[in-house]
């Protein structure tokens, strides 16, 4: 697996520097052939340079305070549902009220979106052919997101992971409740919520139309609820699983767009009051 993220990582690091690009105007036949060898020769590191610049960047808005900040109302909305009888509520009512063939056959169809093990090399080739048409029109909107998607998995993998281990709950089926048990499991993050949330909260960074957005969003939670179909997952992993995609997603626009941010809002409506995380596009 390390292995392979790897090999991502450096496939992705190649397409994010593009191709050399023309001069504008003419030079001494001396000066363009010193330029041409002095190119060729930095194109390369250039490029990886250009890659490890974003990444860095993308950790540094996602692990900056205000991000932190987010990511603990995350943790705690995820507490209150793991260490009270939320998380086994909301298991019964989905198994009983909601869970049907219809829905067996669409958390089959999701699931895939969830393996990092085919999402990361997609991701990836899409770069390269984004790369590979000259980084205009189709080709480099699909390529814009192919490295969007690699760099949102690759800055959040660490915090999912982590968390993973940190929080230590069960799955449901393993008959030990969803409560908190730091380092005596790894399951306090689901893992396909966070990998199968990353395409659609990619696309939803580059989209202008505001509904487009909106459904972008819903859809990135798609993924989750096919954990919580199959009795994968509770509802506590789920949410943590997608809330560190957000914010990794979050961290990649922000390096995007300098406008771009993650922000704590109030948020009201009937029956309920607290906090929301706002995305600026």
């Amino acid at each position: 697996m390390k292995a392979a993220l790897l090999a991502t990582a450096l496939w992705a690091a190649w397409c994010a520097g593009g191709g050399a690009q023309p001069a504008s105007g003419e030079a001494p036949a001396g000066e363009r052939a010193g330029a041409a060898a002095s190119v060729t020769a930095a194109e390369e590191p250039g490029a990886f340079e250009s890659f490890a610049r974003e990444l860095g960047d993308d950790a540094n808005h996602l692990f900056r305070s205000r991000s932190m900040g987010a990511l603990w109302v995350g943790i705690a909305a995820a507490g209150m549902l793991a260490h009270t009888r939320g998380d086994e509520e909301a298991r019964a009512w989905y198994q009983a009220e909601a869970r049907s063939a219809g829905t067996d056959r669409a958390a089959e169809l999701l699931k895939p979106l969830g393996e990092h093990l085919y999402a990361l090399p997609l991701y990836a080739g899409v770069s390269f052919l984004g790369a590979c048409g000259g980084g205009d029109g189709l080709c480099g909107t699909l390529g814009a997101w192919g490295q969007r998607s690699v760099r949102t998995m690759l800055v959040g993998a660490p915090l999912v992971c982590g968390l993973q281990w940190t929080l230590g709950s069960s799955r449901p089926v393993e008959e030990r409740g969803s409560e908190w048990r730091p380092f005596k499991d790894d399951n306090g993050a689901s893992r396909h919520a966070f990998v199968g949330a990353i395409p659609f909260l990619s696309a939803a960074g580059m989209a202008r139309n505001r509904a487009l957005r909106s459904a972008l969003v819903l859809g990135s939670m798609a993924g989750g609820l096919s954990r919580l179909n199959d009795d994968e997952h509770y509802l506590s992993q789920v949410w943590m699983g997608w809330w560190c995609a957000a914010l990794a997603a979050c961290a990649v626009d922000a390096t995007e767009n300098a406008a771009a941010d993650v922000a704590l809002v109030p948020a009201a409506g009937p029956g309920f009051s607290g906090a929301a995380l706002a995305f600026s596009f």
